[in-house]
């Protein structure tokens, strides 16, 4: 196992060593899309972020550097747990979802935690997190709660004449049932019969998943940016887990959760998100999903 600290000067053990490991043709790469210079200043953090915006389909050709650094985290099964709830970003941003410590340097974290949310140190970092903890679902969940109980948009027009009507919010009511048929398409088509249960849209009572997985995601950020120790890193993804266990009984619930709540909160298209959880996440074969259990055992 190899140790996750990290020294006072701010060096990466296992990332540096773990780049050594992959060859110099992944090294380049990783090094002409994030640079070498780990100066903190702000065009660096503007260009390691803009360089992978640009180059973010090259990262899904780092698997191999995921994995080591996967392999390399050992973490115990309470651990892989507190992290398991902010995997959908991790995810999305094609890092190591089983590893606390980013294949990415101190610059792209510090201009995602920037441009993302809003966050330029430790102090902002942990006053995101309580916000995304404490930040109320009660509109989208009462929007959810009546369009979840319907298949398509006109059962729910059908049954809701005037909600369906409304000229704002038509195309929004349109495009969840457009979500949710593209969530079972990916369902039948890369899984076997049985594998998810369609009441799992009805047993979704909150979208509190968008706020942990957020919160998660900050809380890694500032990590690798620098800005929070690991203690207090892990101290914020557990707090975060014992809120998100009590919400949810798997982590298919989780996921429908997380497009959703994305999908009202933002009323932003979503297919990445789908792709991401139902593709990946939800392959427990291969995913962290698949490790640990959403419940502690």
């Amino acid at each position: 196992m190899i140790a996750l600290s990290f020294g006072g000067n701010d060096d990466f053990p296992m990332r540096n060593f773990l780049r050594n490991l992959i060859g110099s043709f992944v090294r380049k790469r990783i090094d002409k899309a994030l640079g070498t210079d780990e100066d903190d200043n702000q065009d660096d953090e503007n260009e390691d972020w803009s360089e992978w915006e640009e180059s973010e389909t090259d990262w899904k050709k780092n698997e191999k550097l995921i994995r080591n650094f996967d392999e390399a985290a050992d973490l115990d099964e309470e651990r892989l747990r507190w992290l398991a709830f902010g995997a959908i970003l991790t995810n999305s941003q094609h890092d190591a979802t089983r590893s606390l410590e980013s294949i990415y340097q101190k610059g792209f974290h510090r201009g995602s935690l920037k441009k993302l949310w809003g966050c330029h140190d430790a102090d902002a970092v942990r006053k995101k997190i309580t916000r995304f903890l404490n930040e109320d679902t009660g509109r989208i969940d009462a929007v959810y709660n009546v369009l979840k109980l319907h298949k398509t948009y006109e059962a729910f027009a059908h049954a809701y004449p005037e909600l369906a009507s409304d000229e704002e919010k038509k195309d929004t009511y349109k495009s969840f049932y457009a979500v949710r048929a593209s969530i079972m398409e990916i369902i039948e088509e890369e899984y076997e019969e049985g594998y998810f249960d369609e009441k799992t849209f009805t047993d979704v009572e909150t979208l509190a998943a968008w706020n942990y997985a957020r919160a998660a995601n900050v809380a890694r950020l500032g990590f690798n940016a620098g800005f929070i120790d690991e203690d207090e890193a892990w101290q914020h993804l557990k707090t975060i887990s014992e809120h998100a266990e009590k919400q949810y009984k798997d982590w298919h619930e989780y996921g429908i959760a997380f497009i959703f709540g994305r999908f009202l909160a933002w009323d932003e298209d979503v297919e990445t998100f789908v792709t991401g959880i139902v593709d990946e996440l939800w392959d427990f074969d291969e995913s962290i999903w698949g490790d640990v259990d959403i419940q502690e055992s």
